[in-house]
């Protein structure tokens, strides 16, 4: 792979939208049921593991995702959770 193939600076996400996933890379959306996503996550998870280890980098991190949400607007909506 040449430097050219590597991804240049694009903005990329993934979202839901009702019991679907809309990933989004550049201006292209590809929207997939929740299964599908899953499969697909896990596909990329295991080539980035497999490039990591190809690349000698042993190193051991993590990384995590959230979601951020509006609490006073949670609660005003009704979503507060009881824990």
């Amino acid at each position: 792979m040449s430097g050219s193939d590597v991804l240049k600076k694009t903005n990329f996400g993934a979202k839901s939208e009702g019991d679907k996933v809309v990933l989004t890379i550049g201006n292209a959306e590809i929207k997939m049921g929740y299964n599908n996503a899953f499969q697909l996550s896990q596909w990329i998870r295991l080539a980035a593991r497999q490039a990591k280890t190809f690349a000698g980098d042993m190193s051991k991190t993590w990384n995590v995702a959230g979601n951020l949400t509006d609490a006073e607007q949670d609660i005003k909506d009704g979503q507060k959770r009881r824990i």
